[in-house]
């Protein structure tokens, strides 16, 4: 398992979220079968892993580290997930007696193909641990359900742990760092783009104005940004950076941040294609041609704001 997936499940606080046996009970619920990495898992439990102390010991100094430079923020009732109305216009589906399961799995389905296609890691067994993460969390919180988006958090999750801790860092993620984000109305989400405007027209009324010429909602640039956390719009390494900062401080400043250091450092070019009836094209270009895959620039900018 990589380093970094291990301090992920400790930021995380997946032991704490983690329930006995919950996992393998939603694949059963779901149809599906509990991979081999599952079962070996629950044998290590019952038996006993040789290997075990040793990564006890790697994790206690992980988590004291974490314990000395990082406070928790209470929770003030804003982490509590929004439940949402349901709406066939959104691209979430929520799991309900309204909407059946079987609904929600067929649009899991259709986004497994899209998610990093050709990664040698997602491909045949990593695309069924994909399904049945998604599918899992799906039933444990039917609030939410399945909200296009989740996949490529989830994707990412399973290449660097495995398929039950990839579910509760997922969790975590869905409900104490973005709730309201992947529900039916994408409520909290909605509200962030707006405040991304504030800051957008407060910092750069240049940029803002640009957009309001060219008839571009920041939310068209912006928002795909927040609800995939930068994957697939970030070099892999910048991306990785951004989730570090995420989970590690449990908030969504950083996704504020970036996204501000991305427009700070773009500016001029937003507003001259404006200019010449180009913006959209340049602005949905921003993320992807920015960088030469350091990221240090950006990063450097992000943690300034």
């Amino acid at each position: 398992m990589a380093l970094r997936g291990r301090c992920w499940q400790i930021f995380a606080r997946v032991k704490e979220r983690r329930r006995d046996g919950v996992f393998r009970e939603l694949l059963v619920a779901a149809g599906e079968s509990a991979s081999a990495e599952v079962l070996e898992t629950k044998d290590r439990k019952e038996d006993g892993d040789e290997n075990g102390d040793e990564e006890d010991a790697v994790e206690r100094v992980l988590a004291s580290l974490v314990d000395a430079t990082c406070t928790a923020v209470p929770d003030d009732g804003s982490r509590t997930a929004v439940r949402d109305d349901a709406s066939d216009s959104t691209p979430c589906t929520a799991v309900s007696p309204d909407t059946s399961f079987r609904r929600v799995r067929k649009q899991i389905d259709k986004d497994l193909p899209r998610t990093f296609p050709g990664h040698p890691l997602l491909d045949g067994i990593g695309r069924d641990a994909l399904r049945r993460v998604l599918c899992a969390y799906a039933l444990h919180n039917p609030a939410v359900g399945y909200c296009q988006g989740m996949n490529f958090l989830a994707a990412l999750l399973l290449l660097l742990m495995e398929e039950e801790p990839a579910f509760w860092c997922l969790g975590a993620l869905v409900e104490d760092v973005l709730p309201g984000y992947y529900g039916n109305t994408m409520l909290a989400s909605a509200v962030d783009q707006a405040v991304l405007r504030t800051f957008v027209d407060s910092r750069f009324p240049r940029v803002g104005a640009a957009l309001d010429d060219a008839g571009v909602p920041l939310a068209a640039v912006a928002g795909s940004w927040f609800l995939t956390l930068y994957v697939n719009h970030l070099p892999w390494e910048v991306a990785l950076r951004v989730w570090d900062v995420l989970l590690f401080e449990r908030t969504r400043r950083v996704l504020f941040q970036t996204a501000l250091a991305l427009i700070d450092v773009n500016a001029k070019r937003i507003v001259e294609g404006g200019r010449c009836d180009r913006l959209m094209e340049c602005a949905v270009q921003i993320a992807p041609a920015q960088f030469d895959g350091s990221g240090e620039f950006i990063l450097i900018f992000a943690w300034a704001i």
